[in-house]
């Protein structure tokens, strides 16, 4: 019996360590130069960071330091904060519900307001949509902070 249960707790500790072979590796997706990208990172939870190589590059994002509080993302504007109506395009938009997560496949960026970057669904992810550029879309999402964290807006008039 004892040989049974040494076997099983074995089967389980490896599980558990296979399992945590690297808890920290993760894609995430930020603004890099004007670009909304996605990339394999490692995770460091003593600073709260990302380090992510972009064009054989080790790049820090900081999530409460001086990536997050770049202009690129909608959190560190007042129009924002205020709860404001943009206009872009001569279309305004209204905030609309909560931030939510959004991969780079499912958005493609559509213009810009203030610096940050405004986006709308891919054709694959519209019903009916062909072409992104060709219909003024309904909502927009814009970049709140860095992981992919969109509030959508919707159009208002």
């Amino acid at each position: 019996m004892k040989k049974v249960i040494l076997a099983i707790s074995a089967l389980l500790f490896s599980g558990l360590l296979y399992a945590q072979t690297n808890p920290n590796k993760r894609t995430v997706c930020f603004i890099y130069k004007g670009e909304l990208i996605s990339a394999e990172s490692e995770y460091n939870p003593s600073d709260l960071s990302y380090t992510v190589i972009i064009d054989n590059t080790k790049i820090k994002i900081d999530l409460t330091g001086e990536h997050a509080k770049g202009k690129s993302y909608a959190a560190n504007h007042n129009w924002y904060l205020d709860n404001e109506t943009i206009e872009i395009n001569k279309v305004k938009y209204q905030k609309f519900g909560l931030p939510r997560v959004l991969s780079t496949e499912e958005i493609k960026k559509y213009d810009e307001y203030q610096g940050v970057g405004a986006y709308r669904e891919t054709p694959k992810t519209r019903k009916g949509a062909e072409s992104p550029k060709e219909e003024t879309p309904f909502i927009l999402y814009i970049p709140v902070r860095p992981l992919c964290e969109f509030q959508p807006y919707v159009r208002s008039n």
